[in-house]
């Protein structure tokens, strides 16, 4: 079987304003786990005329208005599912073409700071991506069908469980193609089962609110009892279902299919289904695909 492979490119960014010096700089990281996206933006003091101490104000107002032309790159880039990105969802109408710079404003930002040499002021930006994810889906939500598949003609005789997680730290075939790939994260993964019917689509849940958890595989394999790190025990309790994904599914390799017995199991107990919706769901994937930097 080929071997794809999908890297999380992220671009580094010099905002150079065709009338205006100067020129800013950003670097940064995303952390799926966290589910925070971090941007420092540097704005170089000499370029910028701006001497100090009493150009401190001035340079500190300039970094606020270069940080959402900076951030802008970045946030187009995020997933937002298997075949689009928030970029995509503005060129198709779908979102608002000042959409990146509301999410962008929705950050906590640091108190500015001088370089070590005192050539730079800088400033650190906080984006909690959870709360950007959840007014994405919920603009961009179709609403046509349910979030969740109906019950099984044929139910399973299925217990009932604390929370659901699916395990999908390595590669998988990619659904329809003789290729394999890492799952990667995204803003609103959908759960499929092995017959390709849609078991879960969060960009159709009212106002996009059902959360869900992307973790490594550490947190499951822990020491504690029940081999449960704190963080998962606290999303999917004591007695979760464990479901080893099958394939992976999408232009991006983001969306996981489970087997049909798995989404039985869920599908035919309402006290499972419930778990879908409340979003009792951890996602497994590989440490490697969690974090960036750009």
């Amino acid at each position: 079987m080929e071997k794809v492979f999908f890297p999380v490119l992220f671009f580094v960014y010099a905002a150079v304003m065709p009338a205006l010096e100067p020129v800013g700089t950003a670097r940064g990281s995303i952390d799926w786990e966290k589910m925070e996206l971090s941007f420092e933006i540097s704005l170089d003091l000499a370029e910028s005329g701006n001497k100090l101490p009493a150009g401190r104000t001035a340079s500190e107002a300039e970094l606020n208005r270069l940080y959402p032309v900076l951030a802008r790159p970045v946030l187009e880039g995020l997933p937002v599912d298997s075949s689009s990105t928030v970029g995509s969802c503005i060129e198709e109408g779908r979102l608002d073409p000042s959409f990146t710079d509301d999410i962008a404003a929705m950050a906590d930002d640091l108190p500015p700071f001088l370089s070590t040499d005192f050539r730079s002021i800088r400033s650190v930006y906080k984006l909690d991506i959870s709360a950007a994810a959840t007014r994405i889906t919920a603009q961009i939500s179709s609403r046509q069908g349910p979030a969740l598949a109906e019950p099984p003609l044929n139910p399973a005789d299925s217990g009932a469980y604390t929370g659901i997680i699916i395990i999908a730290d390595g590669e998988l075939p990619i659904h329809g193609k003789r290729a394999a790939a890492l799952p990667l994260p995204s803003l609103a993964p959908k759960i499929w089962d092995s017959g390709m019917n849609l078991l879960f689509d969060r960009n159709k849940t009212q106002n996009g609110a059902i959360p869900f958890y992307y973790m490594d595989a550490e947190n499951i394999f822990s020491s504690r009892p029940g081999g449960l790190s704190s963080g998962a025990e606290a999303v999917v309790g004591t007695n979760p279902l464990r479901i080893i994904a099958v394939e992976v599914f999408g232009e991006r390799p983001t969306d996981l299919v489970i087997a049909t017995t798995d989404a039985v199991k869920i599908l035919s107990n309402e006290d499972n289904r419930r778990l879908l919706r409340e979003g009792k769901l951890v996602i497994i994937l590989n440490e490697t695909v969690l974090k960036a930097s750009f």
